[in-house]
């Protein structure tokens, strides 16, 4: 159990951040009802120990709609269901509870209904204002340890062009046993005073935010001081990889993110004496129809980091490197062959093209195949180190145990036409405005599928192309999915996770 050390080192750290970081002139705001947190189900009292999670053997069914409500508005929906339990009951319960949060979501199509907050009807007048678009989307975030995480955003269009926008989001997360929420005392052992050490958490992410990011694609808050402590109120969603993410809705006025809800995430690693979510809803018998168990490396499975920090052609690059354990044999040469590279890339970038690099290298182990992700962001500042433009761009990789990369060649099956399958739904979901291309340079079908990484989970195969430009264009994406089990007859079974 977390003794009083750690909250005394939360604390030496916030203090530290103040005295380092910007210095923050707190704004006075009206402290609203904490709330009551729920009490956590059941008693855990030691943490998580094991290394791995095991992924709920469910299936999901997603489908996009459209409707519009008047002529100048567009609704853009998912439908998420699932599929899987042995309690068809328990099953209805959660594909129910879905169901019902996207039906509460479709009322800010009317922008009345729009959670205030300040400034909002100075920049859009309240009885005039009209919704062109809203696109309600979901994000799996966590699908282990009878444990299902999910994600809605609402994305108002503000615009015809998308230029403005604004982003509310619910987060469910269900006890696969009972179809019931899961509460955020119910991630920690019992006894842990986690609203003390999450607010002290929030607290030092927050100061180090008193001004806009330099990456403002991420939309990340902007903290006005006056931090009154996490309510009962305050949304959270688990992850794979990252950590608790906490959703502050626009009540928490002490962050600021452009009428949008604002987001800090807690990595697992800061707390690893604390989290019980890993057992506290286990069964002794699985609660899914197919048997088959899978398991996922999480936090707790060891892994090597490097970081360094130099100049080079007076260019400043800063690398970060995660190597998971249980990469070896012919995945060693991969990660060296791009690691070489990545490096003569470094040195052939020239400075009259950019001031700052930041790089990342990520490889871990997924079932049978190694996945890799090289991030590259360039920066380019004016004389008074304003930021002029910036580069990113991502590639991800899955790599077999031969250390060949896979290919869309070896997913499909010989003689299937994925080519034009995948650049169909691309023109459809261009047509559709499905993606955000903020800076009006909509891309031909061709040029959206040249530039395609992909990447292969057990449900999905998801495709995207990410690319940033000058801070007055913000980015462009490109992401979607297809499932599995639609396309079974067309991919290659040896290809899939085990």
């Amino acid at each position: 159990m977390i003794k009083h050390g750690l909250l005394l080192t939360l604390i030496l750290m916030l203090l530290s951040s103040c005295v380092q970081g910007q210095s923050v002139t707190p704004v006075v705001f009206t402290k609203p009802e904490k709330g009551t947190f729920e009490s956590p189900k059941g008693t855990v009292t030691e943490p998580d120990h094991e290394v791995t999670w095991i992924r709920n053997q469910l299936t999901f069914k997603l489908e996009n709609s459209e409707v519009h409500p008047r002529e100048e508005t567009k609704i853009q929906t998912e439908s998420y269901v699932i599929d899987g339990l042995k309690d068809e009951a328990v099953e209805a319960k959660i594909n129910k509870a879905i169901a019902d949060k996207v039906d509460s979501m479709i009322k800010y199509a009317d922008f009345k209904n729009i959670p205030p907050s300040q400034g909002l009807y100075i920049k859009y007048p309240k009885d005039t204002t009209v919704i062109p678009f809203v696109s309600i989307r979901f994000d799996e975030n966590f699908n282990y340890n009878n444990i299902l995480s999910l994600s809605i955003y609402t994305t108002i269009g503000m615009d015809k062009n998308h230029e403005n926008r604004i982003v509310i989001s619910e987060d469910l997360t269900f006890d696969l046993n009972t179809g019931n929420i899961i509460h955020l005392s119910d991630l920690f052992i019992n006894g842990f005073d986690y609203e003390t050490v999450l607010n002290s958490l929030v607290l030092v992410d927050a100061v180090s935010k008193t001004e806009e990011a330099l990456d403002s694609m991420f939309e990340s808050y902007i903290y006005r001081g006056g931090f009154t402590g996490i309510r009962s109120d305050v949304g959270f969603s688990l992850s794979e990889y990252g950590g608790l993410t906490l959703t502050f809705n626009t009540s928490y006025k002490e962050f600021d993110n452009k009428f949008s809800y604002s987001y800090v995430t807690i990595p697992y690693s800061q707390l690893k004496d604390a989290w019980a979510f890993g057992q506290r809803f286990m069964s002794e018998e699985s609660l899914f129809t197919n048997p088959k168990i899978t398991r996922q490396n999480n936090y707790l499975y060891t892994f090597t980091i490097e970081k360094d920090d130099f100049v080079l052609n007076d260019i400043h690059f800063t690398t970060s490197s995660v190597i998971y354990d249980g990469i070896e044999g012919s995945w060693l040469n991969v990660i060296k062959t791009l690691k070489e590279e990545d490096t003569n890339r470094f040195k052939n970038t020239l400075k009259n093209d950019v001031d700052q690099v930041n790089y990342w290298f990520h490889a871990n182990v997924v079932s049978q195949y190694m996945r890799i992700s090289r991030r590259f962001e360039s920066y380019k500042f004016d004389a008074n180190g304003n930021w002029l433009s910036n580069i990113i761009t991502e590639k991800i990789h899955m790599v077999t145990q031969d250390g060949k990369m896979l290919t869309l060649d070896d997913v499909f099956i010989d003689g299937y036409d994925y080519e034009s399958t995948l650049k169909n739904l691309l023109s459809k979901y261009i047509n559709e405005e499905y993606f955000m291309f903020e800076d009006g340079k909509i891309p031909t079908v061709d040029e959206a599928y040249n530039s395609l990484n992909f990447s292969l989970s057990y449900d999905w195969i998801t495709f995207y192309n990410f690319s940033s430009t000058p801070p007055d264009q913000d980015y462009n994406e490109i992401s979607f999915s297809i499932r599995i089990e639609d396309f079974k007859a067309f991919i290659n079974p040896d290809v899939l996770l085990k």
